[in-house]
């Protein structure tokens, strides 16, 4: 009987040639790129998206030491760059311990910072910085625990200018305030404010302000839980705050963190999007070029409390980054540390050439690059002086074209280097291989311009039509065969 099934099974292989013609095709379940799951739900991936990287024509190849901020035991370092000057403020501490708010000037021809004025703030907690309109605005946050006698106690706002030196235009007189944030949105400054809890199970709010006739006027309040860092951006005209909640109003570290875009229509932030967290205590926002007209935005929210529950340098948290597509943010990439603190993304025209710096508690900076198309520690780090352990702040600017980076170590003196600037060295034979990536691929488009599109689509169909006329010709045009030994028949 097998016998005679393998002489039927050779003949009808004789009379039809080849039996089979199997069409092999690459295919991808698309249905998983559209799911309308929840993107923490879904495991990370390569998104179907254009690849804007390639092999880096530029690497990190250290830092250059280019001048120091004489202040002693920084807790921030805010640098502000005004059209006929520039100044230094900054946040520390003094040899006895209490916090200092100081303002140092540039002098060019000595090529060094001076102090200009000091003066305590026992009770600030953060500091921030912004230039507007040839003026300078530093926002000092007080955390009082109680409400404020008198107004001048309150956290104040400072105007800087070459003509009137410094002088105070607003306090507010909140408790429990964490931080103020100074931005440009729309060409017009505003101000944004995150406050503690303050051991109340309400939900609390963190309020927006618009510069207006030479105050802060207060436009709304955008809802935040345990709020520790706010995040203001703009993408295609549209302006967005994230909020790194830190924990839930019950005090719940797996929580939600939410970015709200403003609705012109309504003059308020409306909820945009929510992203899982776990103690998130940072978000930075930042965007690299794809061409020379568009780029290509990131989110990165930092947790500190792992899937064991353990907080801290204690246990190791995910942070995720995550990229802006489709009309939302999808996870693109984890990287996993022990007591995370900040961020500082420091971007460039050059899309090569970014750099990212993780401060964490007891440790020593790292830094990150894009390699391809993911973030990678880079095999350069720096573990003395600013880079050493104690980074309270990390802040970037740019002068001439060129990005500047500003440590506030809080272990550092006065004496020792706080701004460096990024050096890059160029990789030969990756900028060989991208102009061969060119070329080839410009030549692959005048031969897909040639194409006749007509001539191909009758093509198609004439094959289209010989396959319906014979349709038990397949074709395989590769099969592995084993050969069959030990067949063994069985009767009943």
């Amino acid at each position: 009987m097998c016998r005679l099934v393998l002489l039927l099974f050779h003949w009808l292989l004789w009379k039809h040639g080849h039996a089979f013609e199997v069409l092999f095709g690459e295919s991808y379940p698309g249905y998983r790129i559209g799911s309308d799951l929840d993107a923490e739900s879904q495991r990370l991936h390569k998104r179907d998206m254009q690849q804007f990287y390639d092999k880096a024509g530029y690497s990190f190849n250290g830092l250059e030491r280019v001048a120091s901020v004489p202040v002693p035991f920084p807790l921030d370092i805010c640098m502000l760059q005004l059209p006929s000057v520039k100044y230094a403020t900054a946040l520390h501490k003094d040899a006895a311990g209490v916090r200092q708010f100081a303002v140092y000037v540039w002098r060019a021809a000595e090529q060094d910072y001076e102090l200009m004025l000091q003066q305590p703030a026992p009770k600030a907690v953060a500091l921030d910085c912004l230039a507007y309109a040839g003026l300078g605005y530093v926002a000092l946050s007080y955390n009082h625990s109680e409400p404020v006698m008198q107004a001048r106690d309150g956290s104040p706002i400072y105007e800087l200018s070459p003509e009137r030196v410094m002088r105070t235009v607003q306090y507010f007189a909140g408790v429990h305030l964490r931080g103020m944030y100074l931005r440009i949105s729309s060409q017009e400054l505003t101000l944004l404010q995150a406050y503690e809890g303050g051991g109340t199970k309400r939900q609390p709010s963190c309020p927006y302000f618009k510069w207006t006739s030479g105050t802060f006027q207060r436009l709304g309040a955008i809802p935040c839980s345990n709020a520790r860092r706010l995040e203001a951006f703009g993408i295609d005209y549209a302006d967005y705050v994230a909020v790194a909640n830190y924990a839930s109003p019950d005090g719940r570290t797996s929580t939600h963190s939410e970015i709200y875009k403003y609705e012109p229509a309504t003059r308020r932030f409306q909820l945009f999007q929510r992203l899982r967290t776990n103690g998130a205590v940072d978000v930075k926002y930042f965007s690299l070029p794809v061409n020379e007209v568009s780029r290509r935005h990131f989110l990165i929210m930092g947790n500190t409390v792992g899937d064991a529950g353990a907080v801290g340098s204690a246990g190791e948290a995910d942070t995720v980054i995550y990229v802006f597509d489709k009309g939302e943010f999808v996870p693109y990439q984890r990287l996993s540390f022990y007591g995370l603190e900040r961020f500082l993304p420091v971007t460039h025209s050059v899309s090569e050439k970014f750099l990212l710096f993780v401060a964490c508690s007891k440790q020593d900076v790292k830094i990150y690059n894009l390699n391809d198309w993911k973030f990678e520690e880079s095999t350069v780090q720096f573990t003395e002086g600013a880079f050493s352990r104690g980074v309270a702040r990390m802040r970037s600017y740019e002068e001439n074209e060129q990005s500047f980076i500003v440590i506030a170590n809080e272990n550092m003196a006065a004496n020792e280097t706080n701004i460096f600037q990024p050096l890059y060295k160029q990789d030969e034979h990756a900028n060989v291989l991208r102009q061969q990536i060119i070329e080839w691929a410009r030549e692959q488009t005048k031969r897909i311009d040639a194409v006749s599109l007509e001539q191909l689509l009758l093509a198609l169909k004439l094959k289209v039509s010989e396959r319906e006329k014979h349709p038990r010709k397949i074709h395989i045009k590769r099969v592995k065969t084993k050969s069959v030994s030990n067949i063994m028949c069985t009767y009943a």
